[in-house]
């Protein structure tokens, strides 16, 4: 769409990009009635965040960093 400066073409690609909307909110909505389409997991926000205050972590109890001491 932005490589195109003819008005028609313009209009060829908004009609199409409405048809695609359309055709996947339909299809998202037949599959989520009928219990096809997994929603993703959800997780909880964590109320308060916290942070590392000991010097000496490197994160390599978590395999973050390797080969460092």
């Amino acid at each position: 769409m932005n490589m195109t400066y003819k008005k028609r073409v313009m209009s060829i690609y908004e009609g199409l990009t409405t048809v695609t909307q359309k055709i996947y909110k339909l299809s998202t909505t037949y599959l989520l009635e009928r219990g096809i389409l997994a929603l993703p997991p959800k997780v909880t926000m964590p109320k308060k965040t916290e942070f590392i205050k000991d010097k000496k972590y490197n994160g390599k109890s978590y395999g973050i960093i390797k080969g460092r001491d």
